[in-house]
């Protein structure tokens, strides 16, 4: 481990869905890992399969879904690993509980793009189905965006 990451540090990948996040994360920890550091990606989907699998998507399941991954987060951040946390993130009170949870070497980055590109690149149809109301609630779409 190098020694610019020797006490580990958490990189916050925030945006709406489909935005890249997933494959910067994924990147990251590729280019991290060339350099034998330690790295781990927390990706909010992939936690809501197991860990937050209880959890839905009402105000409250997610913030409770977000405090659980800061905390995940912590846990690899105690061990020296550098954390890539991926997640939409849409609430200034969401990434508040991130920096008090992880209080130290802590790098939020907001990646977005377009709406309209958003839309035209919408591979899972996430997008149109809540344009339809299949979604409700979609970040982005029903739900507010409270990046700016």
């Amino acid at each position: 481990m190098t020694a610019s990451f020797s006490h580990g540090c958490t990189f916050r990948l925030n945006g709406r869905s489909g935005s890249g996040k997933s494959t910067i994360g994924r990147a990251l920890l590729t280019s991290l890992r060339e350099r034998n550091i330690y790295a781990v990606v927390l990706e909010g989907d992939e936690l809501r399969t197991g860990l937050n699998s209880n959890l839905g998507y009402n105000a409250a399941d997610r913030t409770d879904n977000l405090r659980r991954i800061e905390h995940v987060a912590n846990l690899f951040l105690q061990q020296g690993f550098v954390t890539i946390i991926v997640t939409i993130s849409p609430e200034q009170k969401h990434r508040d509980v991130s920096r008090q949870i992880l209080r130290r070497r802590f790098i939020e980055v907001f990646v977005d793009i377009s709406l309209k590109i958003f839309e035209a690149r919408d591979a899972r149809g996430s997008y149109k189905r809540a344009r339809s109301g299949d979604i409700p609630g979609f970040t982005g779409v029903a739900a507010s965006m409270k990046y700016c």
